[in-house]
């Protein structure tokens, strides 16, 4: 996915996205969009603590953070999945990180216990 068109999809379709990629090899059928966005669901919240730590403890969440200005999305989101694509292999950094940005990074990090 490109990353003006994840900045511009909508929370479910990103999930259903993530589901989709986690289900490449598994043969299961025909899988319906709310199951597929249902196992992306899960994937994301399984992790989500792990992908606080890789975004909310660096610089460029520090900096975000810290300023009281509006960044360029485009920007933010290259930088968050710059961050994080260690940690979602066989699931696009790009979708993973709007995802991020969808939530919010102050809210996705005010969740942040490190």
């Amino acid at each position: 996915m490109k990353m003006q068109d994840a900045i511009n999809t909508s929370a479910d379709k990103l999930y259903e996205d993530i589901g989709r990629s986690i289900s490449v090899g598994i043969d299961l059928g025909e899988v319906d969009p709310e199951e597929l966005r249902e196992r992306g669901i899960r994937w994301f919240a399984k992790r989500k603590k792990e992908l606080q730590e890789k975004v909310c403890n660096g610089y460029i969440a520090e900096v975000v953070l810290q300023e009281g200005r509006s960044w360029d999305q485009t920007l933010l989101l290259a930088a968050v999945a710059d961050l994080i694509a260690s940690l979602v292999v066989g699931v696009s950094p790009i979708t993973v990180a709007a995802l991020i940005l969808k939530e919010g990074l102050h809210q996705f990090c005010s969740n942040n216990q490190s």
